[in-house]
């Protein structure tokens, strides 16, 4: 894939798939198109993550995230990568509003539409900027710069409107 989102021309014969004279037309726009590899399976997923990915996205909570992180870096260490190559990205369900329990209202409003009790066994994000930023800072303090917000339909406007003001919280950590 690496070779092909950079432009070349490949063939290749595998395991399960081959191809002749492969190519990706059009081109990505971006001169190299980052490959993100989300999950943490620790045997497979994050050895391909050191092996080949500019991007990793992770969920779970903090102690969790440390336990993939000691893990990924194991990987990168077997493979000869360091690991600040890779732009680390964590997701979390967020809802914001001023007051918590406004925020859970929303959030059960916008699960019960999906049908579904939550969003996994992850942490769910629900609050005013302040309680949703404080609870993101010890990711951003681990190297995450990146935060994805689980938005499942119908997408919240209120929330996609003040994540700025997460983001300016969470500015000069």
């Amino acid at each position: 894939m690496r070779r092909l989102l950079d432009g070349e021309t490949v063939t290749h014969e595998g395991r399960f798939y081959s191809f002749r004279e492969a190519l990706i037309a059009p081109p990505p726009i971006q001169p190299h198109l980052p490959i993100l590899v989300g999950g943490s399976g620790p045997r497979k997923t994050l050895r391909t993550v050191a092996l080949r990915a500019d991007a990793w996205n992770t969920s779970g909570d903090l102690d969790e995230v440390k336990g993939k992180l000691a893990t990924l870096d194991g990987h990168c260490a077997d493979v000869g990568r360091d690991r600040s190559e890779i732009e680390l990205t964590v997701s979390f369900p967020i809802v914001v509003r001023d007051r918590t329990a406004d925020a859970e209202g929303a959030w059960a409003a916008i699960i019960g539409h999906n049908g579904t009790p939550n969003a996994g066994n992850v942490p769910h994000l629900l609050g005013s900027p302040e309680e949703v930023a404080d609870a993101i800072r010890p990711y951003v303090e681990l190297g995450f710069r990146t935060i994805i917000v689980r938005l499942p339909a119908p997408h919240d406007r209120e929330t996609i409107e003040r994540m700025g003001e997460v983001g300016a919280l969470l500015a000069d950590a």
